[in-house]
């Protein structure tokens, strides 16, 4: 199970910190390109970096109380074994 015993907001980054099966696994997110979207200051791009790795995430577009159909929440049909 994991659990965050750290999160701290850094202005335009968070740094967390996990701890795991394996030990402490520090985390921090970077957030940039913050538009207006609908009164709202949002970042349009986050890098995120971990103990080996790092994901950079680049939005064209937020899109604010858009209405969403009700049949996206409906349940899938079952699958079927072969």
């Amino acid at each position: 199970m994991l659990s965050s015993d750290l999160v701290t907001f850094h202005g335009r980054a968070i740094s967390v910190e996990s701890h795991t099966a394996v030990g402490r696994v520090p985390t921090q997110i970077d957030y940039s390109d913050y538009r207006d979207v609908a009164g709202v200051k949002m970042p349009f791009k986050w890098i995120t970096t971990w103990t080996d790795g790092q994901a950079t995430t680049e939005l064209s577009e937020i899109q604010a109380n858009t209405a969403i159909p009700a049949s996206r929440f409906a349940q899938p049909p079952p699958i079927r074994p072969k």
